[in-house]
């Protein structure tokens, strides 16, 4: 299962890196849609808050923490909150949830 998961995260994954690392390997990032009625902006005094969530499905031994900041596709993300998924007794894939570093455009 591991072997055939690598191999679909190579073939079929978007490129991510981490710029503090260097470091790059594909993974799957892709919005994480809630309720219809939800707004996916919100005003505040410091001017409009980007309030979408992306979900990131990555190798296991790439896993993902709350210090770390991501690329993709041009631009940056923080790591909300992340978990190695288990297959057996070792981790099949990591999973997070990342929000849109305010304001940053690599």
């Amino acid at each position: 299962m591991r072997e055939l998961f690598a191999g679909i995260l190579g073939t079929y994954g978007q490129r991510v890196s981490c710029p503090e690392s260097g470091k790059s390997w594909r993974a799957f990032v892709q919005p994480v849609r809630g309720q219809a009625s939800q707004e996916e902006r919100r005003s505040t005094a410091l001017g409009d808050v980007d309030q979408r969530r992306w979900l990131y499905i990555g190798p296991a031994d790439r896993e993902v923490d709350r210090e770390d900041r991501l690329l993709w596709e041009g631009q940056a993300y923080r790591v909300r909150e992340s978990v190695l998924v288990p297959f057996g007794d070792a981790p099949l894939y990591c999973r997070a949830v990342l929000v849109r570093e305010r304001e940053t455009v690599v």
